[in-house]
């Protein structure tokens, strides 16, 4: 289901040591003889990009839900 889902994508989310900061240390700070031997090319399948709660926004009309359709909710 669509809850599990975004229940599972946001415990992986928690799973990762520091949100993720070593990640960005490596590709942006390292200097590149250092990380010749990695590859920084992975693309995920789906983004997931959470905001936050918003829902006091979607009350003040600042947003609105979208009338396009949320798309298959398959795995």
């Amino acid at each position: 289901s669509l809850s599990h889902a975004i229940k599972s994508v946001k415990e992986s989310l928690r799973g990762i040591p520091n949100k993720g900061f070593g990640y960005g240390v490596l590709k942006y700070l390292t200097a590149a003889e250092h990380k010749s031997n990695l590859g920084f090319d992975a693309h995920p399948d789906i983004v997931y990009n959470y905001l936050g709660q918003f829902d006091q926004d979607v009350a003040t009309e600042t947003f609105e839900s979208s009338p396009l359709g949320t798309g298959s909710e398959e795995q």
